[in-house]
């Protein structure tokens, strides 16, 4: 009763002195999905929610899921995402992903990939 409360896709959780937990939309997959940023002391991070399903879909973002209800619409969004962090420091968790499922996305050839060997210091 009274525990949960709608809010805006872009929502803020948290903000405060560089740090920074938000909502971002990663539209396609269902109405109004979308995934988690943290920032922090200039590190950055996404939580992908059912926007990406397997690391395949970093090789191939056309490949969708039964339960994309706007497939252009998903294979847009993980395009962006993919251009966006590729080749940045920035950590992708890959919510579906056995593990590991955590990386960089990083180019391979004309696709990507989760590149999982990353520094310990993140």
């Amino acid at each position: 009763a009274g525990l949960s409360r709608l809010v805006d896709s872009n929502h803020v959780l948290f903000d405060c002195g560089g740090s920074r937990i938000y909502l971002r939309p990663t539209p396609g997959h269902t109405p109004g999905h979308t995934s988690l940023i943290i920032e922090s002391c200039g590190a950055k991070a996404i939580i992908t929610g059912d926007c990406f399903h397997h690391p395949l879909q970093l090789a191939k973002p056309e490949l969708g899921t039964v339960a994309d209800t706007d497939s252009a619409e998903a294979i847009r969004t993980r395009g962006n995402i993919l251009r966006e962090f590729c080749g940045t420091p920035a950590l992708m968790f890959g919510t579906h992903f056995a593990r590991p499922t955590v990386g960089v996305v990083v180019a391979d050839g004309e696709s990507y990939r989760l590149e999982t060997d990353i520094p310990k210091h993140f």
